[in-house]
């Protein structure tokens, strides 16, 4: 959640109270997520974009194989199934989200501070930094 003392610009200029705005992690993933997240929410919560952090997978595999406190299924065969799962569930998601306008595109494959950079900016440029 980001505290924000403002008025909320998605709620108008002319006297909107100030919202609370949440950063949900790693949600839709897949279809039925989506489905679940507008029939709870429905027109409560205005999604204001989708963050994505696009990586080769080449660099996302070295990058899971090689950090000290993997999982014990960080093996590549299941590493290959979590990508294939990936493409065909989670994929679309992100590709509707680009499709409305609402994606936000960060390289991840560069140094963490470059990236984290970048993160803060797909958040100014929305507005909500």
């Amino acid at each position: 959640r980001l505290p924000r003392g403002e008025k909320d610009p998605g709620r108008g200029a002319g006297g909107g109270a100030a919202a609370p705005l949440y950063v949900v992690d790693g949600f839709p993933r897949t279809p039925d997520n989506v489905s679940a997240w507008d029939a709870i929410l429905g027109d409560a919560c205005e999604t204001q974009f989708c963050l994505f952090l696009d990586c080769p997978e080449s660099i996302l595999v070295d990058r899971i194989l090689s950090r000290g406190d993997g999982r014990s299924d960080d093996t590549l065969p299941v590493l290959r199934r979590r990508f294939e799962n990936y493409k065909a569930e989670t994929l679309p998601i992100v590709e509707a989200f680009e499709a409305e306008g609402k994606l936000r595109r960060v390289r991840a494959d560069r140094d963490k501070a470059v990236v984290f950079e970048d993160v803060l900016g797909a958040f100014r440029g929305a507005g909500l930094l």
